[in-house]
């Protein structure tokens, strides 16, 4: 039986070389995708490098660390964690984005259970928040 010829041993390395990479980037996507975070309302956006919070709809706070007091509460995040401390009877949806290897973490409506706390698997980015809601009644007037 003659050996293979040079070109097709060159094909069969390459084809072993692309499964082993593509192994390796699926096994990498999978524990990052999987992270578990600390409340199970946060899930992974099927977006990730070059998808930043406002592109997907959010008010983005562009920084790394910092705290803001809105209506529906307080949002303060540095390194790794953000906490949303909400008003009474307030909700709203938060985007955070980490490292440039992972996706962005959308929360749904967060805040009816109270503090919110999400920890990243990398160091936060910026963050986002839209649609604060307030199950509270508006006050109404009342004529004199």
């Amino acid at each position: 039986m003659s050996s293979p010829s040079p070109a097709r041993t060159r094909t069969v390395l390459i084809a072993a070389g692309l499964f082993a990479a593509g192994s390796v980037v699926t096994a990498v996507g999978v524990s990052a995708a999987t992270a578990a975070p600390d409340r199970s309302s946060v899930q992974s956006s099927a977006n990730g490098n070059g998808t930043t919070c406002d592109k997907l709809g959010y008010t983005k706070i562009d920084s790394e660390s910092g705290s803001v007091t809105l209506d529906a509460g307080t949002i303060t995040w540095g390194g790794n964690t953000l906490t949303f401390t909400p008003n009474p009877g307030w909700t709203i949806e938060l985007c955070i984005k980490g490292g440039n290897q992972v996706p962005i973490y959308e929360t749904g409506p967060v805040g009816a259970d109270g503090v919110f706390t999400y920890t990243h698997p990398q160091g936060i980015s910026h963050i986002g928040y839209r649609n604060p809601d307030s199950s509270e009644p508006s006050p109404t007037s009342h004529p004199s």
